[in-house]
């Protein structure tokens, strides 16, 4: 995750791992700068921690994050590696990236544990609502619900979510998903 080869033009370039060793403010420093305000909103609104990812090679990568100031939360970190295949987080990163890209994941990366078809259904699904939601399928007690963030031309970014235990989800799903969704879209117009 240090040099990245870009599927489309078969070039390479520096990895988000480079970029964020050396703290640098060149690594998607708009979407950051635009996503910053919008994420303290929704962490003040919800009580939730809120994450910043963006695809890399076979992971996703948490670029920023913001956490509520209580005792019990989801703790992530700048740099945290995330599935492709597991939770709400990676599964928007794989279900909005380009298709060439997803294609190779599932044919190539994905670990053998996992039903392809099952995997390939749900991503579709993803696609189609918009959002994935997902109880203890990454971490125990966690649940989180992702939302892909657009740029201006419509080009996939990044995703942002919301993380938490998931018993603090029960009954609150559609208000968290409508905060994220308005959010998404204000940090896209910006880019």
């Amino acid at each position: 995750e240090w040099v990245y080869r870009d599927v489309q033009s078969d070039q390479f370039r520096l990895g988000v791992r480079f970029f964020l060793l050396h703290n640098s403010k060149l690594f998607h420093q708009a979407l950051v700068r635009a996503a910053a305000p919008e994420m303290e909103h929704l962490v003040l609104e919800t009580g939730k921690t809120a994450v910043l990812s963006v695809l890399e090679g076979s992971a996703g990568l948490c670029i920023h994050h913001v956490e509520p100031e209580r005792g019990v939360k989801y703790v992530a970190h700048r740099g945290m590696t995330i599935p492709l295949h597991s939770g709400a987080t990676g599964k928007v990163l794989l279900a909005f990236c380009q298709e060439d890209e997803r294609e190779r994941f599932l044919e190539e990366e994905l670990p053998k544990t996992v039903d392809v078809s099952r995997l390939r259904h749900e991503l579709e699904d993803i696609r189609l609502k918009g959002y994935a939601y997902s109880r203890e399928e990454w971490m125990e007690h966690a649940g989180d619900i992702s939302v892909p963030v657009f740029d201006k031309r419509g080009r996939f970014v990044a995703q942002l979510g919301l993380a938490g235990l998931v018993t603090s989800f029960d009954g609150k799903e559609e208000y968290l998903l409508r905060s994220l969704k308005d959010a998404s879209g204000r940090i896209g117009k910006t880019l």
